[in-house]
């Protein structure tokens, strides 16, 4: 579902915004490949490989933001907006900049970008409470997104290797995690969830695809992973086609 409003807010934005470029010598930036977008009341939020965009449903008009802008990560992966209203971005380069809408100004969270990992590329933004969870290519990292201080990372989930790649976090009783190996799924109690031990992991055993998973979501109270081979329901203990 999200790709497919991604595609339909990349045409709206190729029609409405190339004209106006026309008669107006700046700096615009390549954003016809939305990679994330999150909805709000009066419009969407977009992430794109050249910045990020903000489509004002009312109005019908798009304020673009790049480099200029303040925006420092270009490359954009990933988007969210938390309880305080600021907009999370998320790059390839692991670099993150929250947008405060109420003073028109960036800052930039440098914190994985500037670490050793040698993949740093910030897939997924999923916010709860004050907490930011950050699906990164090597685990899951959480934002105090009052303070942005980085209070843990969790690099293993059960038997799955370490630094694994998380494509996506969702958070409702739980936190369940679509990885490059398959679903982990916190259990029910954990609370050290650094432990290993504190997550199921479910893979090809449990009826999942190679390959992994790149979405999670819930879809009518069912948990549901998208794969490259296409939908899967979970049942409480495995995987089936959907």
């Amino acid at each position: 579902m999200r790709n497919i409003v991604s595609i339909i807010v990349s045409f709206i934005l190729t029609f409405n915004l190339y004209p106006q470029q026309q008669s107006n010598w700046q700096n615009f930036a390549d954003m016809k490949s939305t990679k994330d977008i999150i909805s709000t009341n009066n419009g969407i939020w977009a992430a794109s490989n050249g910045g990020a965009y903000f489509y004002d449903i009312v109005t019908n008009s798009f304020n673009i933001f790049s480099k200029s802008s303040g925006l420092n990560g270009t490359e954009l992966t990933a988007v969210g907006i938390d309880s305080y209203g600021k907009v999370w971005f998320g790059s390839v380069n692991g670099m993150i900049d929250v947008y405060s809408p109420e003073t028109n100004s960036f800052k930039s969270i440098l914190d994985i970008f500037n670490s050793d990992k040698i993949s740093k590329q910030i897939n997924d933004i999923t916010i709860s409470g004050d907490t930011v969870y950050v699906a990164t290519d090597f685990g899951i990292s959480l934002i105090d997104s009052k303070s942005y201080f980085f209070y843990d990372t969790y690099f293993k989930f059960g038997t799955f290797t370490s630094n694994i790649k998380v494509n996506s976090i969702i958070v409702s009783d739980l936190i369940y995690a679509a990885t490059e190996l398959g679903i982990a799924i916190q259990k029910a109690g954990a609370t050290n969830l650094s432990a290993p031990e504190s997550w199921n992991v479910y893979d090809q055993a449990n009826g999942l695809p190679a390959g992994g998973g790149n979405v999670i979501i819930f879809y009518n109270g069912n948990l549901i992973a998208g794969t490259n081979s296409g939908l899967y329901s979970f049942n409480g203990t495995s995987w089936l086609p959907f």
